[in-house]
């Protein structure tokens, strides 16, 4: 497992939580980004750090539709599922800086899949992760290498 993959399964976990769904179906006003923020206090402070980063370092859009799609399926008691998918060609991927998103709705389920590399288009703001975030990440990825 990498990060990005852990990250997104412990993101799904927490919404499918009844006690966050109620307070994704209470937020009010700027909905999306209240989602957000009910998401990051539902973590674990290591995840937590993260998650931070990483919303950091996606655009706007995609973070806002995280947030929205994470209260459609709350409101309407459906799953929600956050997948990283891996780009199928990595270094093109990479070259390119490309981000990809994909939703798929349907009557029993919805979700949102992520695929992008470290890479991310020159125009977004670069995640500034701390010693102990890029330590956290580097004993994640050791393990995904062992197993």
């Amino acid at each position: 497992m990498t990060p990005c993959f852990d990250l997104t399964d412990e993101i799904t976990n927490q919404i499918a939580d009844p006690e966050v769904q109620a307070r994704l179906r209470a937020t009010v006003g700027d909905r999306p980004m209240e989602a957000i923020e009910v998401i990051r206090k539902a973590l674990e402070p290591d995840t937590r750090d993260i998650f931070e980063a990483e919303m950091r370092g996606l655009p706007a859009s995609i973070v806002r539709t995280l947030g929205e799609l994470a209260i459609t399926a709350a409101d309407h008691g459906v799953p929600f599922a956050f997948q990283s998918v891996p780009p199928e060609n990595l270094m093109e991927t990479a070259r390119a800086r490309r981000v990809t998103i994909w939703i798929e709705m349907e009557d029993d389920a919805i979700s949102l899949s992520l695929c992008h590399t470290t890479r991310h288009p020159t125009w977004l703001p670069q995640v500034d992760l701390t010693r102990k975030q890029l330590l956290a990440l580097a004993r994640s990825e050791a393990d995904a290498v062992a197993v």
